[in-house]
């Protein structure tokens, strides 16, 4: 009969041993998701390594009661964790970005714009899981895209990545980030080919890619893409003409923006003369029915500028001042729609429109216009606030 109590206390102990292994466990539970303490002390750690700049004076020191969710730049979710971190425009001249910042598992923004930090391209980010927006333009950020840029996550729209010192190639891995609607790489160091896997990317809806040194590409499903007003399209300027005029100027898409002054078109289509080449690509631009912006200035385009480039039923502004070349006339009335018209330093001919009802902005010096200033100029363009007439062969008395 004695070994009866022991036999109770055998199961007494085996009940609280499968007990405590159904529990969960508070130390494993804190590690994963650390709390308000833990996101705390990894601010603090960034404040640290940007060298305790006045700018984060707020950010207090450990003894300091001040919950982290109220300090200046940081805003934090319902659930009181860490989801914006946002300093655009604060100097950090010098400092790198942390990988601390990683450590903040719940950040969804990120904006480092114009902060002056240095260093590479910020790897830790892929630990953000939930990351949708990162802007770190205007920095000092050099080396190459990594390979791997696809793990970003899953969650990411927004990648700005523009004015910075970024060189190599585009990783074709950039094609995973499903959810990307703006992504900006422009005015970086970029070369090699524009990856054909960018038009696997059918949630994006602004491009910038100008300004770096690119050679020729193919981008494929273009078509898909959901370019929408005001969103444009910012290309090198042999890939938005000689090669995808007519790609491009689908129905989803109405902007073209090719900023790209003081550079040139070097590469026309095989067979092709330039000047033929540039009437190619502008009778194709002309047939965009969505075109509302188009930004051709400081190349050398020559050619005549067709008349149907002047009645888009979008087109709202149109530069190509300072290319030298271009010819053509202007129509008796410009399109509705027109508000900027920028054609300096051309060979344009003939005489100056009579009505252009929007005209807000009207450059036409250094040119071949000829014939009187039409006496209705103002009354024909009420909006007008800036008229150039200088520079050409004009006669009368402006209005």
């Amino acid at each position: 009969m004695a070994s009866w109590p022991r036999c109770f206390a055998c199961l007494r102990v085996l009940s609280c041993i499968c007990l405590a292994l159904t529990l969960p466990c508070p130390t494993r539970r804190a590690a994963a998701q650390p709390g308000a303490a833990e996101e705390r002390q990894r601010l603090l750690q960034i404040k640290r390594a940007w060298g305790d700049p006045e700018q984060l004076a707020s950010w207090g020191a450990d003894g300091d009661g001040t919950p982290h969710c109220n300090w200046t730049y940081v805003s934090c979710d319902a659930a009181g964790r860490v989801a914006s971190l946002a300093l655009p425009n604060v100097t950090l001249a010098g400092a790198v970005v942390p990988d601390a910042i990683g450590g903040l598992a719940d950040l969804k923004v990120l904006n480092l714009y114009n902060t002056s930090v240095v260093g590479g391209f910020p790897k830790f980010l892929y630990s953000c899981t939930g990351i949708t927006r990162i802007d770190l333009p205007h920095n000092q950020l050099e080396g190459e895209l990594p390979a791997d840029i696809g793990r970003l996550g899953k969650s990411l729209t927004y990648l700005a990545l523009h004015y910075t010192n970024f060189t190599g190639e585009i990783p074709a891995k950039v094609s995973k980030l499903k959810k990307l609607r703006y992504l900006a790489l422009n005015q970086n160091q970029l070369t090699g080919t524009i990856p054909p896997e960018l038009g696997e990317l059918t949630n994006l809806e602004t491009l910038k890619l100008e300004q770096n040194s690119f050679s020729r590409g193919k981008l494929r499903e273009s078509k898909h893409w959901k370019l929408d007003e005001p969103d444009v399209l910012e290309l090198v300027p042999e890939q938005a003409l000689w090669t995808h005029t007519g790609k491009y100027c689908s129905a989803t898409i109405v902007g073209i923006l090719v900023a790209v002054e003081q550079q040139s078109y070097r590469s026309p289509p095989s067979g092709a003369r330039k000047a033929d080449a540039v009437a190619e690509g502008h009778s194709g631009l002309a047939s965009c029915p969505t075109l509302i912006w188009l930004d051709l200035h400081g190349n050398e385009l020559s050619g005549e500028v067709p008349a149907a480039q002047w009645t888009e039923t979008k087109l709202i502004n149109l530069q190509l001042k300072n290319n030298g070349h271009l010819t053509g006339t202007l129509p008796k009335k410009l399109y509705w729609n027109l508000t900027r018209v920028s054609i300096e330093n051309n060979r344009f001919t003939g005489h100056l429109p009579v009505a252009a009802a929007q005209l807000k902005k009207f450059y036409i010096a250094n040119n071949l216009f000829s014939g009187s200033i039409p006496a209705d100029l103002v009354t024909g363009m009420p909006l007008l606030k800036e008229l150039n007439l200088a520079g050409n062969q004009l006669s009368g008395v402006i209005p």
